[in-house]
């Protein structure tokens, strides 16, 4: 899969109806929009391409 941006990778969701994107972000300094939207990017093409595990929670 080609490297796509934040905008081309959720567009079709947003317009799908999607209204938020939710994770935890633990850092220690403030993080910036763009920040945000490069690991939101990166959980995507981590998910996409199957390297992620479910787990049935988190305690």
């Amino acid at each position: 899969m080609e490297h796509m941006t934040f905008d081309q990778r959720f567009q079709s969701a947003f317009e799908g109806g999607m209204v938020d994107i939710k994770f935890f972000v633990r850092r220690s300094d403030v993080v910036t929009a763009d920040e945000l939207k490069a690991d939101a990017l990166a959980f995507q093409e981590a998910i996409d391409a199957g390297r992620v595990q479910q787990v049935d929670g988190v305690d």
